[in-house]
């Protein structure tokens, strides 16, 4: 094993990656943004000739995770996917967080403004992968908590294209307005969930289809705020479907 320092011709970036003689070896790299760094973690699952037209999935943590520890959520899944798993920048307890937030989160709070750098970050990261890896297969970016609040903002706010977006027991701000509606979205939510209540999903899908929005939502029973392997598996069946789905 060795490590290469790469410079990327964007002045936003900076790149150490990792390369092992497996295949589903991680990658570790920090991307800059305009303010500090964007940690992510890379690794691939499924099987190496089915790659090359796999979708490439961002999935952003929730409040106080790492990109490290979430990225053990998918490291095994049979999928054929590229997975991106990048770290909010702000130390939270032992993790990071996106941006600042009250547990439970409720309708009163006025998020949007943190949340809506957050996406900046994410869309900064697409922007740069977009440029650089020459993806042929879909984008999706899906997240928990913090992460599926996140998601639902990149995919109605005006942010980089996706082709679509997996909340997972997340909402959309109330003051988010929506202005792509073209995305697919296929949320996810443990009825059960007592720090992001399942109903502000069903508020955000519900606002979001009233404006023309392609969202659905997918209830699952006795699950509280984790993701499971239920919740996993409704996830990656999320992503088979949203890759077919594509963006119109």
């Amino acid at each position: 094993m060795y490590a290469a320092t790469l410079r990327i011709p964007w002045p936003a970036y900076l790149i150490w990656v990792w390369v092992g003689a497996l295949t589903a070896s991680p990658l570790r790299s920090a991307a800059q943004t305009s303010s500090q760094p964007l940690v992510t973690v890379e690794f691939t699952t499924g099987h190496p000739q089915s790659r090359a037209h796999a979708p490439t999935i961002i999935a952003i943590h929730g409040l106080g995770d790492t990109a490290h520890n979430f990225s053990r959520v998918f490291r095994h899944s049979a999928i054929d996917a590229h997975w991106i798993i990048p770290q909010a920048p702000t130390p939270y307890g032992r993790g990071f967080s996106w941006f600042p937030v009250r547990v439970p989160l409720d309708p009163e709070q006025d998020v949007a403004p943190g949340v809506d750098l957050a996406a900046q970050d994410i869309s900064r990261l697409i922007d740069f992968l977009k440029s650089t890896r020459g993806l042929k297969g879909p984008l999706v970016v899906t997240g928990f908590s913090q992460g599926g609040v996140i998601s639902y903002a990149i995919a109605v706010g005006n942010f980089s294209l996706i082709d679509a977006a997996i909340p997972v027991a997340g909402a959309l701000p109330l003051n988010t307005q929506i202005v792509r509606k073209n995305v697919p979205i296929i949320a996810i939510h443990g009825q059960a969930d007592q720090v992001v209540p399942l109903a502000l999903s069903e508020v955000s899908v519900s606002r979001i289809r009233s404006h023309g929005g392609r969202a659905r939502l997918v209830s699952v029973p006795g699950v509280g705020h984790r993701m499971p392997r239920v919740i996993r598996h409704q996830v990656i069946d999320a992503i088979q479907n949203s890759s077919q789905m594509g963006t119109p």
